[in-house]
C-alpha cells in the first residue's frame, strides 16, 4: 500500500482567535512542527491542504473538504491525515498508522472513547464517499465514519508501541489549550 501525507490547515480558528497553523511553539509554528514530524515519518509526498499552496477545493465545508482536496492531489492508496493543531504528534504514531496491516477504510486512534479522525489513515476507497457526502451537503466527519469500515486503535494498543496518546492526540483549539499542553508536556 502506498501512503502519502496530508496536513489539514483549513478552518476558521474562531475559538483560538488567530490562524492555528501560525502559532509559535518554541522555535516553530504548529504547521512547521507537524510538517517536520511528518517528513521524519514518511518518505513520500506530503501535501499541506487548506492553505495558500493547496486551497480546499470546496471552502468552508470543514475537514471533509480538506480530505477531498488531499485525495485529489495524491495518487497514493492511502493518506496519513493530521490536523495542524496537534503539537504533540509523533513519528512513532504516524509510522504506526502508515505500517499497520489493517485493510479498513479508515484506521484511527481512540482515546477515552473519543475517535480522532484528523490523525488517521484514510484509504482511497473513502474518497468517493467523501465526495458523495459533500455533494449532498453533509459535512460531518463522524457521520461519514459511521458509514465506513473503520478500525479503532485503542490507547492500550498504542501504548504497547511506546506511543503517548495523551500527548500525540492533544488538540489545541483555544489559547488556554496551548498553555495546558505546554505545562503538561513541556515541549
Amino acid at each position: 500500500m502506498t501512503v502519502d501525507g496530508a496536513i489539514l490547515v483549513g478552518g476558521q480558528s474562531r475559538r483560538f482567535g488567530s490562524n492555528k497553523a501560525d502559532i509559535q511553539l518554541n522555535d516553530q509554528t504548529l504547521l512547521e512542527r507537524t510538517l517536520s514530524v511528518m517528513k521524519a515519518s514518511l518518505d513520500t509526498q506530503i501535501f499541506v491542504v487548506g492553505g495558500d499552496e493547496n486551497p480546499d477545493g470546496r471552502p468552508n465545508v470543514g475537514p471533509l473538504g480538506g480530505l477531498e482536496t488531499a485525495f485529489n492531489l495524491s495518487t497514493a492508496d492511502a493518506l496519513i491525515v493530521v490536523a495542524c493543531d496537534m503539537p504533540g504528534i509523533s513519528v512513532e504514531l504516524l509510522q504506526f498508522l502508515a505500517n499497520h496491516p489493517s485493510q479498513s477504510t479508515v484506521l484511527l486512534p481512540r482515546l477515552n472513547e473519543r475517535s480522532h479522525p484528523l490523525c488517521a489513515r484514510w484509504c482511497r476507497s473513502a474518497a468517493q464517499s467523501i465526495t458523495h457526502a459533500l455533494d449532498q451537503g453533509r459535512h460531518g466527519v463522524m457521520e461519514l465514519l459511521s458509514r465506513l469500515d473503520v478500525t479503532h486503535l485503542e490507547e492500550t494498543e498504542l501504548a504497547d508501541h511506546q506511543i503517548n496518546t495523551h500527548c500525540a492526540l492533544f488538540n489545541v483549539n483555544r489559547p488556554e489549550d496551548l498553555v495546558r499542553y505546554q505545562s503538561k508536556f513541556r515541549p
